[in-house]
């Protein structure tokens, strides 16, 4: 179950699974819940040119994390990939926002192949960890290429008007039965 947390709670966790801090962003709580049930738990690639790469022709979204890594170990960028130009970085990018609900002001911009995962406290924590902890090293041995690597944190957090998924009991006056 999602918890919800706070900017001290998901610092902490970043800090205590050792995750890098840069690139994180968090989803902008307009779009949570659609952005949330399509993009949980799955990276997404972009190619330098900004469109969404179908990395090992899965195109049902149910790859796993080692799939990503496989790519990135072996693309080169004379490679031939299936893109889906219905679906760029720049669009993603539109759903960002920083912690206290700023919006990004200077758009983040893509490299040569660009990670975007959507990440939360609650689910998969070793998984995360070690997801993030080996893109990073990915990133690191490959000079060839300009990997950016970016953290969109999905956790539901307190300062957001919560009223509205919680249902009230309805109140005696309104009860017709």
């Amino acid at each position: 179950m999602p918890s919800i947390q706070n900017e001290t709670g998901i610092q902490n966790y970043i800090q205590k699974k050792k995750i890098n801090p840069n690139n994180i962003f968090y989803l902008h709580n307009d779009v949570f819940f659609e952005k949330f049930k399509n993009s949980q738990r799955q990276p997404n690639l972009f190619d330098k040119n900004g469109y969404e790469v179908i990395y090992n022709g899965d195109t049902t979204k149910t790859k796993c994390l080692g799939t990503v890594e496989n790519f990135l170990r072996s693309y080169q960028l004379s490679d031939s990939v299936l893109l889906d130009s219905g679906r760029t970085f720049a669009q993603e990018t539109r759903f960002w926002q920083y912690y206290k609900g700023e919006p990004v002001v200077n758009p983040p911009r893509g490299g040569d192949l660009t990670i975007v995962y959507y990440w939360n406290t609650y689910a998969g924590d070793k998984k995360n960890k070690n997801f993030f902890n080996e893109i990073e090293k990915i990133c690191k041995e490959r000079p060839d290429l300009e990997i950016l690597f970016y953290k969109i944190n999905c956790d539901v957090r307190e300062e957001w008007a919560l009223k509205y998924l919680i249902s009230e009991p309805e109140s005696p006056q309104n009860n017709t039965h």
